[in-house]
């Protein structure tokens, strides 16, 4: 017996019988065949004190331990770790971005290559029609190390052996390379596909106007990973790009590599997402009083099962070296469709009936992480704290959006300085009259987007302004790299 309901009008079917969570099973069997076969999950439980026969309901499975990199990972060695010991399953090795201390090395098989198909191959078909378009896929992630560039390329592969009329080409990190291609291969294809990290896509975007490439005559849609950007920020790519009011067609990602893809944005999470942008009803009842807009996607319960646990994201997934319960100190929301679709209809909101056939699975609204930010008088400044600021209209054709924050001491007054490094359009000139509006912009950012700061501001005023730096475009600060660094420490 299937447990089915319908909101809206929408048939919403969990695919799972009536009493169990979806993808409880699959995590289950993982958690059994790890506390047998995986010699440092076990020992783990023993020390824990957790006995795997008595873990059988989605109840018993709130006692198992959570795993963190601190208690787990970096406490055996790397065989251990594995199934069996057997390092050799892993097919590849990718290193983390280090975005949290030193970069952490995640062996990776046949498994992580196959989910990610699983997940690209509805998503590509039913939102790009990569089945019945030829599609260039440019791969401008970091084809390094680091798992995005590697992990994508395999990806698409696999698709193009599926039916998706997929080629791919593999630049990397390179602007010029990636507008080479646009500008000589761009119309051979009935469309391109830019897979990348948004700051570094719209580095792209930018600098081809600067080289007259009309984007808009291209069908150009974009694949994204790595960090949160809103909504302001994919209208300007849209208009660049000539897909203006099409938000469909850049779409991002919830990735890492600890684990591949996690979840991904669909239209309809992009619907919801731009919504609630607009409706403050509607914002609160899914993300609270939160005032950075997070990233809003689904994901398949089968493949990651998802848990929401004092605010964090703790997620279990099979790989070569098995997550069970794993906290990896993001922090977010889990949301089931029925949830999503009675919060919509308790506000009035339609759904437009083209995006219905995305209605089953569940959801996660990504926060971010605490870990990742400036610590200024004692409080933590965020990425998009600034960001939100940068993107404004009035300043999307004098910065690139990409800045590095740096919380100094000055060495005469010992006090803290907040200095902001901020990087120029290409072509563009510092002058005052843009480190003013640079400069209000932030101000206004910070103030209406982290709390702590607008009460520190009151209380100390114009300490607790930025010092704005502005530089040329391709300042040692702002090479590119895997991702870009937004603090300084």
């Amino acid at each position: 017996m299937k447990l089915e309901t319908t909101v809206q009008g929408v048939q919403i079917q969990t695919n799972e019988t009536i009493g169990v969570i979806p993808g409880f099973e699959n995590a289950l069997d993982l958690f059994k065949r790890a506390s047998a076969d995986v010699p440092a999950y076990k020992n783990f439980l023993k020390i824990h004190k957790v006995d795997p026969k008595r873990i059988n309901t989605p109840e018993d499975y709130n006692d198992v331990p959570i795993i963190t990199k601190e208690n787990y990972l970096k406490k055996y060695p790397l065989q251990d770790l594995m199934w069996r010991r057997k390092v050799s399953d892993a097919r590849m090795i990718s290193a983390s971005s280090g975005s949290s201390g030193q970069p952490f090395f995640w062996p990776r098989g046949n498994k992580s290559v196959e989910d990610s198909v699983i997940i690209l191959d509805e998503l590509l078909d039913k939102t790009f029609a990569t089945k019945s378009k030829e599609t260039l896929c440019i791969n401008a992630f970091a084809m390094g190390t680091w798992i995005a560039g590697t992990y994508m390329n395999s990806a698409m592969w696999r698709l193009a052996d599926l039916g998706h009329k997929i080629v791919i080409i593999t630049p990397g990190i390179t602007k010029e390379e990636i507008v080479r291609e646009l500008e000589v291969l761009g119309s051979r294809f009935q469309q391109i596909l830019i897979m990348g990290y948004p700051p570094f896509v719209k580095d792209v975007v930018d600098y081809a106007k600067t080289r007259n490439i009309k984007l808009a005559r291209l069908e150009i849609k974009c694949l994204l990973a790595g960090e949160n950007f809103s909504e302001q920020w994919r209208d300007y790519i849209l208009t660049r790009i000539g897909k203006k009011n099409q938000p469909e067609s850049i779409l991002g990602m919830y990735g890492t590599a600890d684990a591949g893809i996690i979840g991904t944005e669909s239209p309809l999470s992009i619907f919801i997402r731009r919504t609630a942008a607009k409706d403050r009803r509607l914002y609160e009842s899914f993300f609270g009083s939160d005032t950075i807009l997070p990233t809003l996607v689904q994901y398949n319960p089968n493949l990651r099962y998802v848990e929401e646990v004092d605010g964090k994201i703790i997620f279990s997934a099979d790989n070569s070296l098995p997550l069970i319960r794993y906290e990896i100190l993001d922090e977010g929301r889990v949301f089931t469709p029925k949830m999503v679709f009675e919060s919509l209809y308790q506000f009035g909101i339609n759904i437009p009936p083209k995006l219905k056939s995305c209605s089953s699975s569940p959801y996660i609204a990504l926060f971010g992480r605490q870990d990742v930010a400036a610590t200024f008088y004692a409080l933590n400044i965020y990425p998009e704290n600034i960001k939100y600021g940068l993107e404004i209209s009035a300043l999307q054709k004098i910065v690139t959006g990409k800045f590095v924050v740096r919380a100094d001491f000055d060495d005469t007054t010992q006090t803290q300085v907040l200095n902001l490094s901020v990087e120029l359009q290409s072509g563009v000139k510092s002058d005052q009259k843009i480190e003013r509006k640079v400069f209000k912009a932030v101000v206004d950012s910070l103030v209406q987007n982290n709390s702590e700061y607008s009460k520190l501001y009151q209380e100390i005023g114009k300490k607790a302004e930025p010092v704005i730096h502005l530089l040329e475009q391709g300042s040692p600060d702002f090479k590119p790299g895997i991702k870009h660094r937004w603090f300084k420490r």
